[in-house]
């Protein structure tokens, strides 16, 4: 007798539920099994707490971005317990346990502009790492946009 591989298993028991296993973000609008936004989605993912991958052809640049819908439902879940036991806490009075910010002033961050083709200069995004803001800005070069990317010193 065969055995099944468990990840195989996983995906038939996913599949008779009626859910697809990858999902793809809209253009507009919410995603169908979620209702979370394409940003949202793609926020998720960058962050490592959804699966998510890009198929495209090898030396292509754009490609077509699916993500993991178990992960996100399992996402989801997870938030609902936090804020029931945020919930819980604030009515017995108690104080949440938060972790404090860590503090900016004198740190460098490395923050991302673009160019838009009227010439007006916008900002991508403020990141910890220069890896993460070339990350975020590829899709302002392939849209054709000049990028810069520089470092700055909280003050």
């Amino acid at each position: 007798m065969r055995t099944i591989a468990p990840s195989i298993e996983n995906r038939l028991a996913e599949r008779d539920r009626g859910l697809p296993v990858w999902v793809r973000a809209t253009k507009s609008g919410q995603e169908y099994y979620t209702g979370l936004s394409r940003g949202k989605l793609y926020q998720l993912a960058s962050r490592g707490l959804i699966r998510s991958f890009s198929l495209r052809d090898p030396g292509n640049l754009k490609g077509c971005r699916f993500f993991h819908l178990q992960s996100i439902l399992d996402y989801l879940e997870q938030a609902e317990q936090r804020e029931k036991a945020a919930n819980d806490t604030t009515e017995t009075d108690a104080t949440p346990v938060v972790a404090p910010l860590p503090p900016l002033k004198g740190q460098t961050v490395i923050v991302a502009n673009a160019l838009t083709g009227g010439g007006n200069e916008y900002l991508i995004g403020v990141f910890s790492s220069e890896s993460d803001a070339w990350l975020a800005a590829q899709r302002e070069l392939n849209q054709g946009r000049k990028v810069w990317i520089e470092p700055h010193v909280v003050g």
